[in-house]
């Protein structure tokens, strides 16, 4: 008897650490709005790019028409009440099915950094993407002089390893699991 009650315990405690589910509270009253005009990132041309790689450029040509709630965009700086606004946006559209746009500015050393987060309507409902852009990612020598990345999420769950890390960058408050890169674009010289 003794045994089989420390295994119930250790099993109850494995499980504790599981990120909670998202649960679906409502359809979501939040207007959507075409994803061309969603305020866009503040993030500078490239001067002598061959191509417009900036984050918020990319995924408005890659999902143009679509209709999306806008869950930022959210500048390197912003503050907490601004951050946990956007990971609730996030959360409500991911547990209510609803198509939805998150971009943010991330501090970066050396270069702008910036990710996101994108779910659409597609044929077999909520498809989700992750978003990610960095100015110069060989650390100031990049002959492609920055690129954006586009990965499509076999699924997104909330990451709870972290608080801390969450509580100050939404892109640490979910995974994208299985990612499959989609589109890059090179800014080009």
């Amino acid at each position: 008897m003794r045994a089989a009650g420390s295994l119930l315990v250790a099993c109850a405690c494995a499980t504790a650490t599981q990120p909670e589910p998202l649960h679906n509270v409502a359809v979501s009253k939040t207007p959507l709005v075409a994803i061309e005009n969603v305020p866009p990132l503040a993030i500078e041309k490239v001067a002598g790019a061959k191509h417009d790689c900036r984050l918020s450029s990319v995924v408005r040509r890659h999902f143009a028409g679509r209709e999306v709630i806008a869950c930022g965009p959210l500048a390197y700086d912003a503050g907490k009440p601004a951050i946990a606004g956007a990971r609730e946006c996030i959360e409500k559209a991911l547990a209510d099915g609803q198509p939805f746009l998150f971009e943010a500015q991330i501090q970066g050393i050396d270069s702008e950094v910036a990710g996101g987060l994108v779910g659409v309507v597609e044929q077999d409902g909520l498809a989700t993407y992750e978003l990610m852009f960095d100015s110069d990612p060989c650390g100031g020598s990049c002959p492609e002089r920055g690129l954006t990345t586009i990965s499509r999420c076999a699924r997104v769950t909330r990451d709870v390893s972290n608080p801390e890390a969450c509580a100050v960058n939404v892109m640490h408050c979910f995974r994208c699991g299985a990612p499959r890169i989609v589109e890059q674009c090179r800014f080009g010289g």
